[in-house]
């Protein structure tokens, strides 16, 4: 596929402070062997060296566009201020700290472009970051129809990045609105999984067996429970604990969009009521689950108490 015939691909890379892996995740974008793309850097208004970043590698690259915000956007509304500058075909995010094998965006290219139906091309993936590494290999078939695919999204949430990051048709996703876009900031972890969702009631997903996606992890993720039991309270990790403390709640506002948005659809009355019925049963999976973690974060955290007592004891 030349360059001429190919189709335009972009990529919006939003970013805030992102200066310690903001250069490697470029450097994975422009080293892609599917070169016909172009690269929106929206900068929401950093005070780390994010901009000198940036500005350099855009001075090298002329498929790099970069924007500076003049106030914090916020990142739900970043991620969408990329979006809209976007002129391909084809649209991905790129996260400021993740990576891409260097065939990524040649093969999900050819995906959509061999499946006119689809609306999303994702891959495999690996979580990793300098500690630790894991990867996830989905159920995914390589072409699935819309329902088989949301059976299988609403039943395995992990799989939201590897889809949220994967490449889009741009014109599936002006259909609606970009990423999703919730009222309260508290409801922020919903945005990925109700834009997937959306995405896959109206299209069919294509999907490649290949590690194509790298997704860098703090630790809060795949070391959460040694963050626990180390009592390693940064006020970053209190964060995270406040924002988990309310995960019911985002699992009861997705519950009812995911309903909302699938009764607004053209689908028949019998996918209406089946989907509907793969999403409440997610919204008492997650919750069942979402105790079982607290439960465990509990008991790691009793043992890392236990550990600096009896330390202190003995000292």
């Amino acid at each position: 596929m030349s360059q001429l015939k190919s189709p335009l691909v972009s990529v919006g890379v939003p970013v805030h402070n992102g200066e310690k892996y903001l250069h490697q995740a470029l450097h994975s974008l422009i080293q892609q062997s599917y070169q016909h793309i172009e690269i929106i850097i929206s900068d929401d208004y950093s005070s780390d060296a994010t901009s000198s970043i940036c500005k350099s590698f855009a001075v090298k690259d002329p498929r790099i566009t970069y924007f500076r915000q003049r106030q914090k956007l916020g990142m739900v509304d970043n991620f969408n201020f990329v979006f809209q500058k976007a002129k391909g075909k084809y649209f991905l995010w790129q996260a400021c700290d993740d990576e891409r094998h260097i065939d990524a965006v040649r093969i999900l290219v050819n995906l959509l472009e061999n499946n006119p139906q689809a609306g999303l091309a994702a891959s495999n993936c690996t979580l990793f970051n300098e500690k630790v590494s894991f990867q996830y290999s989905y159920p995914f078939k390589i072409r699935s129809s819309s329902l088989e695919t949301l059976k299988i999204f609403l039943r395995r949430t992990y799989t939201v990045s590897s889809l949220y990051y994967g490449l889009y048709r741009t014109l599936a996703l002006k259909n609606i609105h970009g990423t999703h876009t919730p009222p309260f900031p508290f409801l922020l972890g919903s945005n990925d999984t109700l834009t997937i969702f959306r995405i896959f009631l109206n299209h069919q997903l294509v999907f490649s067996k290949k590690v194509l996606f790298f997704k860098r992890d703090s630790g809060y993720y795949m070391q959460k429970y040694d963050i626990l039991q180390k009592r390693q309270f940064s006020p970053d990790v209190v964060r995270k604990i406040v924002r988990y403390s309310i995960t019911p709640f985002v699992i009861a506002y997705i519950t009812y969009c995911a309903i909302l948005y699938t009764h607004r659809s053209a689908l028949s009355k019998k996918i209406k009521t089946t989907i509907s019925i793969y999403v409440i049963k997610r919204y008492f999976r997650e919750n069942s689950a979402y105790i079982g973690r607290i439960f465990i974060g509990l008991l790691y955290l009793t043992s890392g108490l236990k550990q600096k007592l009896f330390g202190l004891q003995k000292n």
